[in-house]
């Protein structure tokens, strides 16, 4: 925004800006000799995304799932590989770059959300029309944590919705596929509400934009913050 109004409020901001691109110009991120998908989202709540599951490519070496956390616990080396690991890692909210208070980012780090059953059976009605939803089940996750296949139970039958980005808007717009669910029943077994605690917003592939902040607050200069995202890519100067 270059109004008067920005000017008067940030009277710096645009000439830190010009400063920034002017200083970048003509330099890329190869992976060997190819520019790479430079993806990004907004905060991967302390665990990146991969392209592969995410979109069904071909998994890009510096795409991949993995912790993005200050300290990588031994037991998320390799990823986030059952229910009980998922809810751990949520529960312990580690040291992450994108657990700031910036930009409203921390509200994204981790979250909660709740549904009536009647609430769950409308979101899910345009992608899974199978009745009054009665259940909710995770199918598949991947190392990330976060659900690529889920089934819905209903009365009348059952679906399964597949990639990430489709289970979280079947579910009303959740933040993120990377969450568990708390499903609560009446006396007789019927669904009564679904509690979503989760983390991040987006997909988490890449660039977390909420993590970039937050190491440059720490200290981090932007071209180790983009082998921090990137890791193995090669900054260069085309011209």
């Amino acid at each position: 925004h270059t109004g008067a109004g920005a000017d008067r409020r940030r009277p710096d901001h645009q000439g830190v800006l010009l400063a920034a691109v002017q200083d970048t110009r003509g330099q890329v991120l190869t992976d060997g000799d190819q520019i790479i998908k430079a993806y990004f989202s907004s905060n991967n709540g302390g665990f990146a995304g991969s392209n592969a599951t995410t979109w069904g490519e071909e998994q890009r070496s510096y795409l991949v799932a993995r912790a993005d956390t200050v300290v990588v616990a031994p037991e998320w080396q390799d990823g986030l590989n059952s229910e009980d690991e998922v809810r751990d890692f949520l529960d312990r909210s580690p040291d992450a770059y994108s657990d700031i208070s910036s930009f409203a980012s921390g509200r994204n780090f981790r979250w909660e959300t709740s549904m009536t059953a009647a609430e769950v059976t409308a979101a899910v009605r345009s992608r899974a029309d199978v009745g009054d939803v009665t259940d909710l089940q995770v199918v598949e996750r991947d190392p990330s944590g976060r659900i690529t296949r889920l089934r819905v139970v209903g009365t009348t039958g059952e679906r399964i919705i597949e990639r990430e980005l489709n289970v979280r808007r079947a579910l009303g717009g959740l933040r993120s596929a990377l969450f568990v669910m708390n499903i609560s029943r009446n006396s007789v077994g019927n669904l009564t509400a679904v509690t979503f605690v989760g983390a991040g917003f987006g997909h988490g592939v890449g660039l977390c934009q909420s993590g970039a902040i937050g190491a440059a607050e720490r200290g981090m200069p932007w071209q180790d913050i983009l082998a921090h995202y990137y890791p193995g890519t090669t900054l260069r100067a085309l011209y």
